[in-house]
């Protein structure tokens, strides 16, 4: 009796041994390479030359789900020159299980630059093959903010247009109306002609002229500016106050004498 039993009892670890060695291992599954592109648009009407480098990131939310080979404490690096589109590498799953990553874009150093802050949500759901087998399968869901899911990443990079800086110019000549006055209280019809010679319009004057007695004057064109190119008469009434013939005078000088045609 003791002789079958242990007969039996050695039948029975040879099946299961021989169950062991004749089972069908279980195939990893893998999300390949490719599968998940990633595109890196721009917008502006001044775009950066030479090119700029964009830095995608894909992190898994948990350090010890799979990544792709390359990255580093549980992150892959994916370098985009200029508008283009680039994928990352395969990633293989081993253990049936669901997966998240988070897939963002680091800000560049470019001050002109806007970049797309979007943050993305891969779930890999690793399972079963539904018709018994030991293979694995994959599928992945991609979603931005909890929108709907989206075949790819995209991120749109704008860039500010940057006018060159270009100070305000111009060019001035005064005109005096009247050539002969000798007393006090006559009126004196001064004018000065304002051309803008630079790039930028001009919303703001502030003019004066100690000659004349003109101080802190505003030449206000917020609602019209002075385009470049543009000239602008004024005309300003003065009483002649005491002692201001003298300096009329002096002032008529230097403004005859600048056109080569000094009066007797």
């Amino acid at each position: 009796m003791r002789k079958r039993l242990s007969s039996a009892i050695i039948l029975l670890l040879i099946m299961l041994l021989c169950s062991e060695l004749l089972a069908v291992p279980s195939f990893a599954a893998e999300m390949p390479d490719g599968a998940l592109p990633v595109t890196v648009k721009l917008e502006g009407a001044v775009l950066p030359e030479p090119e700029e480098t964009y830095l995608i990131r894909l992190k898994a939310d948990y350090s010890a789900y799979p990544m792709p080979a390359g990255s580093v404490n549980g992150v892959y690096s994916l370098f985009i020159t200029g508008a283009a589109t680039a994928s990352f590498p395969a990633i293989n799953f081993s253990l049936v299980g669901v997966y998240t990553y988070t897939l963002y874009q680091e800000a560049g150093d470019n001050e002109q630059a806007i970049y797309d802050d979007t943050v993305y949500l891969l779930t890999v759901y690793v399972t079963n093959d539904e018709h018994g087998g030991n293979e694995l399968k994959t599928q992945w869901v991609l979603r931005r903010d909890g929108a709907d899911a989206k075949q790819d990443a995209l991120f749109t990079n704008y860039y500010e247009s940057v006018l060159p800086v270009s100070p305000p110019l111009i060019e001035v000549e005064k005109r005096v109306q009247e050539k002969k006055f000798t007393k006090t209280g006559d009126l004196l019809h001064y004018s000065f002609v304002i051309k803008n010679v630079g790039l930028a319009a001009i919303v703001k004057l502030e003019i004066n002229d100690s000659k004349l007695g003109i101080k802190n004057m505003i030449v206000d064109r917020t609602s019209s500016p002075f385009m470049p190119g543009e000239s602008n008469n004024n005309l300003i009434p003065l009483i002649l106050l005491p002692g201001g013939v003298t300096l009329i005078a002096a002032a008529l000088y230097l403004i005859w004498k600048r056109k080569d045609s000094v009066p007797d």
